[in-house]
């Protein structure tokens, strides 16, 4: 997956301007995925599907499982964890980070979350090469106010004791043409305006726990 980096981010001010608010989004005949008292709302047309080939039945105990987010057209642009063990050992490379739109969860969760839309560029250890790319995400508000050049995890807390992700991954870029690698502000605003974004957001926004 990827990770949500941190580099003192460039702030830019919580904007809807380059997209629709997801408010704007008819969600009246969508469905909900819910695992782990943790729930949200996505299109009837769309599928939640466990991120497992070679055993993709799902077992209901298990906290950790992986679901894909994958559209009508067959693109997974997305994951969801109810409660992650991934970690960030390994990562070497820094991160130089924009916030590109940020949002208030409406649901009241365990810990205040957000939902963030980010462009960052990484730079690996000893390689003077950078990927720019593009993620949008749910974070704990604590979390997403203070990101810095390190490699992190970006997760929320619904529930006590739990870190769950729900961040898009290198599919959505894909899926509108643009190198996941080389995204630069330009083609992340593009993607910003592409029913997709404003799809997944609206989903993202949407979380709730019983």
């Amino acid at each position: 997956m990827t990770n949500s980096p941190s580099a003192t981010p460039t702030r830019q001010s919580p904007s809807t301007t380059e997209t629709e608010s997801a408010a704007e989004v008819d969600t009246r005949d969508w469905k909900t995925f819910a695992v782990h008292g943790i729930s949200f709302k996505y299109p009837s047309n769309w599928t939640i599907r466990v991120d497992d080939l070679d055993d993709p039945s799902p077992d209901p105990d298990n906290p950790y499982q992986d679901w894909d987010i994958v559209t009508e057209k067959g693109h997974s642009i997305a994951t969801f964890e109810a409660n992650s063990a991934k970690d960030t050992d390994g990562d070497l490379a820094t991160y130089k980070r924009t916030t590109l739109e940020t949002e208030k969860v409406p649901a009241k969760l365990h810990t205040p979350a957000v939902f963030v839309a980010e462009h960052f560029v990484q730079t690996e250890s000893g390689d003077d090469s950078n990927d720019e790319k593009f993620v949008m995400f749910l974070s704990t508000k604590e979390r997403a106010e203070d990101r810095g050049t390190d490699p992190a995890l970006s997760y929320f807390m619904p529930v006590a004791d739990f870190y769950t992700i729900f961040e898009s991954d290198g599919d959505l870029p894909e899926a509108l043409g643009i190198d996941d690698d080389h995204v630069t502000i330009e083609a992340a605003k593009k993607i910003m305006k592409s029913q997709e974004y404003r799809t997944l957001k609206a989903m993202m926004l949407s979380v709730s726990v019983k």
